[in-house]
């Protein structure tokens, strides 16, 4: 069985079937995620609103709101984060609009542990990808002054923080660069400035 690729991926399962939710759940601890479960569309937008979430697991089918809607609505908060639906009747068109909503993955029931964590890896890693621009683009905001995803030192900032990620292998170190509130504070600013100090004029 795959491991998670990242320590500290933050997974929000959405299912109303307190057994399934519970099988799921499991078999993602002991790939070493994060897993937090709620039993409803409307739970699963409140707790993203309390924290952020790497990797969204959702069935497609819920109650007054489906995954899908659920999935159009957290994609317009936040555009990293990965969605994974699982589904008891796939089809093509069940995928089609699955892709739609920017799902990663779309997966048939009954799951087993290995394909949940094949889809999970690749879920994951899209993810890191993505908090890899973000905290790229936060980090040479806030040090040049400016933006622009042409500009030659952005491209070595995103490699920075990139090869910082990848020795790290914490995800938690890229939500809080990303999203913080006052990033300069955080462990992984004060890592890019040991590395980008030569190269961008700091303020």
């Amino acid at each position: 069985m795959t491991n998670a690729p990242f320590r500290n991926i933050e997974v929000l399962v959405v299912d109303d079937e307190s057994a399934i939710r519970e099988i799921v759940k499991r078999n993602l601890l002991t790939m070493g995620y994060n897993v937090s479960t709620v039993d409803s569309a409307e739970n699963a937008i409140r707790s993203f609103e309390m924290r952020s979430y790497n990797i969204l697991v959702s069935d497609i089918r819920l109650g007054k709101m489906d995954g899908l809607t659920l999935g159009n609505k957290l994609r317009e908060k936040d555009a990293a984060v990965a969605m994974v639906f699982i589904t008891g009747k796939p089809t093509t068109k069940g995928m089609a609009a699955a892709q739609q909503v920017g799902a990663i993955q779309y997966i048939a029931k009954p799951i087993s542990p290995e394909d949940l964590a094949e889809n999970m890896v690749i879920a994951a890693r899209w993810n890191i990808a993505q908090l890899i621009t973000r905290a790229a683009e936060k980090y040479f905001a806030i040090r040049s002054g400016r933006m622009s995803i042409l500009d030659n030192k952005f491209q070595r900032t995103k490699a920075e923080v990139k090869n910082i990620a990848l020795y790290k292998q914490d995800a938690a170190l890229l939500v809080e660069l990303a999203y913080g509130k006052n990033p300069q504070s955080t462990e992984f600013f004060r890592l890019m400035d040991d590395k980008m100090a030569p190269y961008l004029r700091t303020v």
